[in-house]
């Protein structure tokens, strides 16, 4: 058994086989490196490697495999852990949510305006639900991309 700051790892009981896997065959190839260098050295390291060959071998250090492994057994929105897909560099576990309200002075400055649309959507649950429904006919191919959604008809919930 491998102990983590978070959890304990059966090794007997964790099933590489069924874990879920990114497709990467759309992964540049340079991310492609990275997600095979990260894959082969925790799987070594459950192998019952020690860290510091797979640090010798594939130059992955002990935080790295801390880290990633941490990320590999998180849930997913789909019910399955995040698995190998977590990997992949630049993949959001959890997606970023804005806590400080924005406001305009920040927006005109051009800085700290992350999240603030998604705030938008949240206060106006009608606002969102116009925008979800025209970009679900974008994708079927029916919305007109000339027309514009007039969101003054929308009230705030």
């Amino acid at each position: 058994m491998r102990h983590t700051a978070s959890r304990e790892i059966r090794l007997e009981e964790l099933d590489l086989q069924h874990a879920p896997l990114p497709d990467t065959e759309l992964l540049p190839s340079g991310k492609r490196a990275q997600y095979d260098k990260l894959r082969s050295a925790l799987e070594a390291y459950w192998g019952g490697m020690p860290p510091r060959e797979v640090l010798r071998i594939h130059g992955v250090s002990r935080q790295r495999l801390s880290y990633h492994e941490d990320r590999f057994f998180l849930p997913h929105a789909d019910g399955r852990v995040w698995g190998f897909r977590a990997l992949i560099s630049g993949t959001r576990i959890k997606q970023y949510d804005r806590e400080q309200p924005s406001n305009g002075q920040t927006i005109n400055d051009g800085a700290g305006a992350a999240g603030s649309f998604t705030q938008l959507l949240k206060a106006y649950p009608t606002a969102k639900a116009v925008l979800d429904k025209a970009i679900a006919r974008q994708e079927g191919g029916s919305l007109n991309p000339s027309r514009s959604i007039w969101l003054s008809c929308i009230e705030r919930s």
